[in-house]
């Protein structure tokens, strides 16, 4: 019927009355098509206001209308199995898809007609850094001989993003009625929090930084202006998880003065200045999650101190408080134990044969035995025992046996001691004991 009324009457009006987008293929043919979505028991009396002219349109489209329905973003996923439903459309819904898909459509997001003209004229964008805002101005030309209003709309898009973003999002608009053939400017801000998206791997909303793309037109579709405004902004510290890498870390103040000082520590123990540009390093150790940390470390960093310094990291606790949990994960009654035998033992153990009952000092005293345990250590060997941590460590006249009890988690296994002590027991030193 509508085909055979559009046939013969070029000035058909359609109007349609619905809750939601419907295909308008056909309607869309006629003279004019009037959206008055469900207008309620009044609906009648706007519709004569609005067909005779005494109320000029100027309402513009929540959801885009499309030319199929196999275009739309949920097609494929909705309505499921009746017992599940994947939305498999992420963030791109409405005209984000569309765009995204660069996909032709029949009316879109943010378009609406009006008995008058408009020409826009220019568009303007000031950023105020102290006020953290955005500033536009945008000059609109009414053609008509009567008032109107029109809804400027401003989208944003960041193409260097360095997350999966749509190619534009709508971040503000402005309905301003415009005198009769006359230019006016329709000026309005928002907050630069308006361009934030949420982050859903740092669990936190985040501003980048960069070379942002503001479109101004009459809808989503029908850009007017483009202009691309450089914006900085100090980026909130991430939010450190078990899932976190460790090159994540490194973006956090306190996460950063941590590992420089495990580098330094490494440094002193070892004499390896660690690189971190190496290519291994960047891509292979940097890119670790923080959840492998206890098991590649051999127990170096529990589970549990781990926790610790992610709390103390995302400021979640003021201080580290490391070494109290150190020696709580070393067992430190075991310790306390093991340092008051070796005081009472010294003696007894200085008359005995080399072995790895023998305290450390006098280990290191021997050049064959020294020269044992460096080669433990690795080419580096001999710097580690010269370093004054060692120096201190072996006043506590500790003995390998000793040492390897309080070890934490299989840092210096039984094996690799009885390795040692079978070594130790087969030089034949010359050194006299005291």
């Amino acid at each position: 019927m509508l085909d055979e009324v559009n046939a013969v009457q070029k000035n058909t009006i359609v109007i349609v009355q619905n809750g939601g987008a419907v295909l308008l293929n056909r309607a869309a043919q006629s003279g004019a098509l009037l959206e008055t979505w469900l207008g309620g028991e009044a609906c009648g009396l706007s519709l004569c206001d609005v067909l005779t002219g005494k109320v000029i349109p100027s309402g513009k489209l929540a959801e885009t209308i499309p030319k199929r329905l196999e275009d739309t973003p949920a097609y494929l996923n909705f309505p499921g199995d009746g017992q599940k439903v994947v939305y498999g459309e992420d963030i791109y819904v409405g005209y984000r898809y569309y765009d995204q898909k660069q996909l032709p459509v029949l009316y879109p997001f943010g378009y609406g007609l009006s008995y008058a003209e408009f020409e826009y004229c220019g568009f303007d964008i000031t950023v105020d850094k102290q006020k953290q805002r955005l500033y536009f101005d945008v000059a609109v030309y009414n053609h008509a001989h009567f008032p109107a209003k029109e809804t400027v709309q401003i989208y944003v898009g960041l193409p260097e993003s360095t997350v999966a973003r749509p190619p534009k999002t709508l971040v503000a608009f402005c309905k301003s009625e415009i005198q009769p053939e006359c230019i006016q400017h329709i000026r309005f801000s928002i907050p630069c929090e308006r361009l934030a998206f949420f982050d859903v791997k740092r669990d936190q909303w985040r501003i980048e930084s960069g070379q942002y793309r503001f479109y101004c037109g009459a809808s989503s579709r029908d850009i007017k202006f483009e202009k691309t405004c450089e914006i900085s902004f100090k980026e909130a510290e991430p939010v450190v998880t078990l899932d976190s890498t460790v090159d994540e870390i490194l973006k956090t103040q306190r996460g950063s003065e941590l590992f420089q000082m495990a580098l330094e520590a490494y440094r002193h123990l070892t004499g390896v200045q660690i690189d971190t540009q190496d290519n291994f390093i960047k891509y292979s150790v940097l890119a670790t999650p923080l959840s492998k940390v206890p098991m590649l470390s051999e127990g170096m960093i529990t589970d549990r101190m781990l926790k610790r310094i992610i709390r103390y990291i995302n400021h979640d606790v003021k201080h580290l408080n490391m070494g109290w949990l150190v020696l709580r994960e070393c067992q430190l009654i075991n310790i306390i134990q093991n340092l008051l035998k070796a005081q009472f033992q010294y003696h007894k153990n200085q008359q005995l044969p080399y072995s790895a009952d023998t305290p450390i000092d006098l280990l290191l005293a021997s050049p064959s035995c020294r020269a044992v345990l460096a080669s433990r250590l690795g080419e580096n060997g001999e710097e580690i025992l010269s370093s004054k941590y060692v120096k201190i460590f072996a006043k506590t006249h500790l003995t390998l046996r000793q040492i390897q009890k309080i070890t934490p988690l299989n840092l210096f296994k039984k094996s690799e001691l009885e390795t040692l002590n079978k070594r130790i027991k087969t030089i034949q030193d010359e050194i006299t004991y005291d």
